[in-house]
């Protein structure tokens, strides 16, 4: 990713972070919980303990992930490596992917990606710019 588009779309989640940060859902028994995060072009960052709603607030305004993840686990020492965590129970979550459930609305919810010349298009065979037929299809939710 170009450091100006870096830059971007970590000021736009910032700012996302700060006034909308009462529409983030914090989940229940967030202490015994462990968090994570992805930053732009970057790996994950794990094994971390919120002790209020204040420190994932804190969180994200200080890392500005572009993703944030929660375990369905309890933990009596969440920020600990897993071997040592002492897992206590876990919710039960169902993961469906919508691209899975092969819905006939689905070519709208998807677009195209050159991998010529990045144009980003509707679903179509070739790239509308440039012609290529070197194309990536971006699920949409």
């Amino acid at each position: 990713m170009l450091e100006n588009d870096l830059k971007f779309l970590e000021e736009a989640f910032k700012q996302y972070y700060f006034d909308h940060f009462d529409l983030i859902h914090v989940p229940g028994r967030s202490l015994e919980r462990e968090y994570g995060y992805k930053k732009f072009n970057s790996g994950m960052t794990r094994h971390i303990s919120l002790k209020t709603n204040k420190d994932l607030h804190l969180m994200l305004m200080t890392n500005i992930p572009s993703d944030v993840f929660c375990s369905n686990a309890y933990y009596t020492f969440p920020n600990m490596p897993m071997a040592e965590k002492d897992w206590k129970e876990a919710d039960l979550i169902f993961d469906i992917d919508a691209k899975d459930l092969k819905l006939p609305c689905r070519k709208d919810h998807t677009c195209i990606k050159c991998l010529s010349c990045n144009e980003i298009s509707l679903l179509q065979d070739t790239c509308p710019k440039c012609k290529s037929n070197k194309i990536d299809l971006i699920s949409l939710p």
